[in-house]
């Protein structure tokens, strides 16, 4: 976990490099600890020890089927059951640093000595101030949270090449669009995941693209972010007339809910929604989000596995590899993916044009995603591609994606 901490999350270097110290010295005290104790557990415990008594033989028998389910792949389907019936170490994480935030919010409990009881809109906490912050648009900018007592303020954590955040832009623009006039500011600090996404000119264009006309401003240096202690691409925190946070809400959906809350803390009446949004089943997405680069790759296979199990992908041809992503190398360079969706995206950076094959055939038009016309992805620049759209109906598929140019740069799939 803290390796993680060290060299996902966005971080100081020098807080990178503790959490690496502390993470090298606690594992070498556990290994020593483990072996101390292990060899006078087995001296205490003479039969495990014997080579020819039946613990060693039920252990030989157990590491050959091990062995077996490896091979014939049994362990990944065991292991995709256990996460989707809610065993995964990552769900238990979310909730274990769930429940330690909310009992930091519950220590650091604020509420004006007028205020009335709302179970629903607890006051959690003063609003963090602002720091970092840079590059605004559609706006002039705000020194200072303090500068916007009096209003409503939605502070919206997102980054322009991330689909979660992507389906989440239509109702934040129609809430600025309807309670702008009652007093609601939002404002879009922009996190970015990628190294690209730190170019104020790509932000720009993204706002222009999405059509978002609410205040919006980069955090390159996630020091907002730090100060409102957030981990979550989109994650929402909404702010009462005088500075208190009194509702947060990560990941998309509620939107309704949180549209509520809106018009309750501008003590005016919820309007009618008309978004037009992306709908989405997560119950039928089977592939996870997939990185490209080194740093946070799975599931990848060697170009000679001319089979792909699910979730697995492949590259084949002349790249280049960090720790972020794949660059092409050579023309006819490309990648292969086998996944359950409905949409498959992928984040790329580039020119030119690719070929696109959706289960051995060019895709079409009744399977291609926006960013495809008769099967030629163009590529116009560094964000989210929309390679396939199955219409609603989930299934599992292999898309393959061969670059003519060299240079195009791959960073991680998403599902949809």
């Amino acid at each position: 976990y803290f390796v993680i901490l060290a060299t996902v999350l966005p971080v100081s270097f020098l807080a990178g490099l503790g959490y690496l110290i502390i993470y090298g010295i606690g594992l070498a005290l556990m290994l020593g600890l483990i072996a101390f104790f292990g060899q006078k557990l087995t001296l205490r415990l003479g039969w495990a020890a014997d080579p020819h008594g039946l613990f060693k033989k039920i252990l030989g028998v157990l590491m050959i089927l091990v062995g077996l389910s490896i091979i014939t792949g049994i362990e990944k389907k065991i292991e995709t059951a256990i996460l989707d019936a809610g065993f995964g170490v990552t769900e238990f994480e979310t909730k274990l640093l769930d429940d330690m935030d909310m009992q930091e919010i519950e220590n650091d409990a604020l509420r004006p000595d007028d205020a009335e009881d709302n179970p629903l809109l607890p006051y959690l906490y003063e609003a963090p101030e602002f720091s970092g912050l840079e590059n605004w648009i559609n706006t002039d900018g705000f020194d200072s949270i303090k500068d916007l007592r009096g209003k409503v303020v939605l502070v919206d954590f997102w980054t322009y090449s991330c689909i979660n955040c992507i389906r989440t832009l239509p109702y934040i623009q129609s809430w600025h669009e309807k309670y702008a006039d009652d007093g609601l500011v939002i404002l879009g600090i922009h996190a970015p995941e990628f190294q690209f996404e730190k170019k104020f000119e790509n932000v720009q264009k993204a706002a222009r693209d999405f059509g978002l006309t609410y205040p919006i401003v980069q955090d390159n240096d996630f020091k907002t972010w730090r100060a409102y202690k957030n981990r979550y691409w989109p994650a929402k925190y909404l702010i009462d007339k005088d500075g208190i946070v009194r509702y947060t809400h990560f990941g998309e959906g509620d939107y309704e809910e949180t549209e509520g809350y809106i018009a309750y803390l501008l003590d005016t009446e919820m309007q009618d929604s008309e978004v037009e949004a992306q709908t989405v089943d997560f119950r039928q997405i089977g592939t996870h989000e997939t990185y490209i680069g080194l740093r946070r790759r799975a599931n990848f296979v060697e170009a000679s596995e001319t089979n792909l199990d699910p979730d697995e992908w492949t590259l084949f041809g002349n790249w280049e590899l960090d720790d972020e992503k794949a660059i092409s190398a050579g023309a006819d360079s490309g990648i292969r993916m086998k996944f359950t969706a409905s949409k498959a995206n992928l984040v790329i950076g580039g020119s030119g044009e690719a070929q696109v094959m959706i289960d051995g055939e060019p895709a079409n038009s009744s399977n291609q995603g926006s960013d495809v016309i008769n099967g030629v992805l163009v590529l116009d620049g560094e964000r989210l591609y929309e390679l396939t759209d199955f219409g609603g109906e989930y299934g599992t598929h292999e898309i393959e994606i061969i670059f003519e140019e060299t240079g195009v740069e791959l960073f991680a799939w998403t599902f949809g």
